[in-house]
């Protein structure tokens, strides 16, 4: 039969310890608060955009979390856990996860290899082995990019890539590739200039191949009574695109005109 005493007891080392406890849990909620502040001030001030700065935000993580392990270690220091015996525990499981996670380990290499060499950023047209597309997404341990005819994700890890060929086409020399259009001189034709422009640079906002969609510029070539109206179309591209910009642009800006009504005239 258990006696009153004992329950007295429990109870007795409980409160004892109960400071403790508290004091420790306390040590863990600022040490979670001071991590939590520390990472959202590095990612807010990082641009996602650039490779360089996916390191900061990656260390932010990392930041965050060895905070966290610090503040959880003093708080169980507190209760009277031996030093020795949590830096064996934590020597055990970095081991052992460092054996499983051997090839993401990999990858992060690679990822902060790519990204401290700024290979590329989101945005950029590359080619990556026989992968081409526009970058979507990086991190450390992968890439996404984007293909180009189709706008489907290919999802490829950063140890590939750094043992593949590279080539950021967004590096290459920019040139302007110029299309013409003669509009011919028929009732149905004679609408304002600017609506027209408009029309044009509404529909090249669709096309990959053009570098910056804000510096596309149209201009009135020539006005003729007789010969109609001869409009210039000038698009920042990567030299290498020329070819299949020319042709897009091209096709891109007469199926434009022909769907508002707009008759351009034959040759």
């Amino acid at each position: 039969m258990i006696d009153g005493n004992f329950f007295n007891n429990i109870l007795n080392d409980f409160l004892s310890v109960l400071p403790n406890i508290i004091y420790s849990i306390l040590i863990f909620i600022f040490f979670l608060v001071v991590g939590n502040v520390i990472y959202h001030f590095i990612v807010n001030k990082a641009d996602k955009t650039i490779s360089n700065n996916i390191i900061i935000e990656e260390f932010g993580y990392l930041l965050y979390y060895l905070i966290v392990i610090l503040g959880f270690i003093i708080a169980i220091i507190n209760l009277g856990v031996q030093t020795a015996t949590i830096i064996t525990l934590l020597g055990t499981f970095a081991i052992a996860l460092g054996l499983s996670l051997k090839g993401c380990i990999d990858d992060i290499v690679a990822g902060i290899y790519l990204c401290a060499n700024d290979v590329f950023n989101i945005g950029d047209k590359v080619q990556i082995g026989e992968i081409n597309g526009y970058i979507s997404n990086i991190n450390l341990f992968y890439t996404t990019v984007n293909q180009i005819r189709t706008g489907l994700p290919i999802i490829i890890q950063n140890s590939k890539i750094k043992d593949s060929i590279v080539i950021n086409y967004y590096r290459y020399q920019y040139i302007n590739v110029e299309n013409k259009f003669s509009i011919s001189n028929i009732p149905s034709n004679y609408k304002n200039y600017v609506e027209i422009f408009s029309i044009i640079k509404q529909s090249l906002m669709n096309c990959n191949f053009i570098i910056d969609k804000n510096n596309i510029r149209i201009n009135v070539l020539d006005a003729n009574d007789n010969s109609g109206t001869t409009l210039v179309v000038n698009a920042p591209i990567v030299s290498t695109d020329w070819f299949l910009a020319y042709y897009e642009i091209n096709n891109i800006v007469r199926e434009a005109l022909f769907n508002n009504g707009i008759i351009l005239r034959l040759f």
